[in-house]
């Protein structure tokens, strides 16, 4: 060095970029060492396929199978670079990709969004009419969601119904396989309609320790 002392340069090695694709794509180890078996969460959870498109995959292997998958059957890929499998803050198109906490393609479904929004009138104690108005509708179609329309009274009220015979169902099923003591609590209260209720209200522990 200038000043005659040693110097020594220590050159530390760059991780490689993990590939755009891995967002899209479950990796989950097999009894094999550095190999995987790899499902498109695509095809499983957006569009609900039986049968999603999945790859053995093994470590050092790269990731052009995947990529021309996401692009060929959903429109995915990176911004100016065709099948390319590169790292980084790449700009994905073809579907919206940076929903907070999910990092997936958004797919409207009409019945899960009726669904969902049956929990929503639920829990805020709304009346189903609620989902007949015109201003909520425009709402929905200038600021949320375009291709959203009305739904009358009748057919979220059926929809929330199925919802809660669906799910009393698995309770009744978890249930009669559960092994261990519950806590039952019962109240009245009166809704903001002053509608009276007896709600039954159960505490427990299940498998995973979790309350």
């Amino acid at each position: 060095g200038e000043n005659g002392s040693n110097r020594t340069n220590v050159t530390t090695k760059q991780r490689a970029p993990s590939s755009w694709v891995w967002q899209y794509f479950d990796k989950v180890p097999t009894n094999e060492p550095d190999r995987y078996n790899v499902t498109c969460k695509v095809c499983r959870d957006v569009k609900n396929m039986k049968k999603p498109k999945n790859y053995k995959w093994q470590k050092n292997d790269g990731t052009g199978t995947m990529s021309r998958h996401l692009r060929s059957e959903h429109g995915l890929g990176l911004e100016g670079e065709e099948g390319s499998s590169g790292g980084g803050q790449a700009q994905l198109h073809g579907y919206a990709s940076d929903i907070p906490g999910i990092g997936m393609p958004f797919v409207y479904n009409r019945d899960r969004m009726i669904t969902e929004f049956g929990k929503f009138i639920i829990a805020d104690e709304l009346p189903f009419s609620f989902s007949e108005s015109p201003n909520y509708e425009y709402f929905n179609r200038v600021a949320l969601q375009p291709q959203y329309r009305r739904v009358s009274r009748n057919t979220l009220k059926r929809h929330t119904q199925e919802a809660y015979y669906a799910y009393r169902s698995y309770l009744m099923e978890m249930f009669r396989t559960y092994d261990g003591r519950v806590s039952l609590n019962s109240d009245t209260w009166t809704s903001t309609y002053g509608e009276p209720f007896v709600c039954v209200v159960v505490h427990w522990i299940d498998d995973d320790w979790l309350l």
